[in-house]
């Protein structure tokens, strides 16, 4: 007889294990089912804020790319002015003729005013170093022009080297324009 309730017991045990098994999986499967809803709802949110904050970067981006090729333009329409005066310098100094040698200058110095207002209006979209480029190449030319300027000496016109033909010198003065529209170019991926 002891048997019986060994045996009774044991079918007590068991059935608890079963249903304890049961219930275990049943709140396993509860608990990873919230979960994943809640893992689902969140990755949602996630995926949503994603895609709003990419679609604001790409309009900002986009606003800021137009902004810095206006800028661009601008710029070179003003080194294209100014590279015309250094040109006009040139040619009055090789034929020696001061008094438009002169009106040159006053316009080049007006002309690299312009293109330095340009520059610090705008340095919110453009690159330093392109700033810096634009100032490094034409700040020797305009140096050079205040110099005369204020002394009145045409001697300073001597580090101009202007010696040489014509088509070399109008060469030499449209590569400042030019190493800053190469930048320009490599920076914002313009015909590459």
């Amino acid at each position: 007889m002891e048997m019986v309730p060994n045996a009774h017991l044991a079918k007590i045990i068991i059935s608890n294990t079963v249903l304890f098994s049961v219930l275990v999986f049943l709140l396993k499967l509860w608990i990873e089912k919230r979960l994943s809803h809640s893992l689902h709802e969140q990755l949602e949110r996630f995926k949503s804020s994603l895609a709003k904050d990419l679609a604001k970067r790409s309009i900002q981006e986009s606003h800021n790319f137009s902004k810095k090729m206006e800028v661009c333009s601008e710029l070179n329409t003003l080194m294209l002015e100014a590279d015309a005066e250094l040109k006009l310098m040139y040619m009055n100094l090789g034929v020696k003729n001061y008094s438009e040698v002169a009106k040159n200058n006053d316009n080049f110095a007006g002309k690299y005013l312009k293109i330095n207002a340009l520059l610090h209006e705008n340095e919110l979209y453009l690159d330093d170093e392109l700033v810096l480029l634009v100032k490094k190449v034409y700040e020797p030319f305009f140096n050079l022009v205040m110099e005369v300027m204020e002394t009145g000496n045409k001697d300073a016109y001597e580090k101009l080297n202007l010696n040489g033909n014509f088509k070399d010198l109008e060469l030499g003065v449209a590569n400042p324009r030019k190493v800053v529209v190469s930048k320009i170019k490599e920076l914002y991926g313009i015909n590459s």
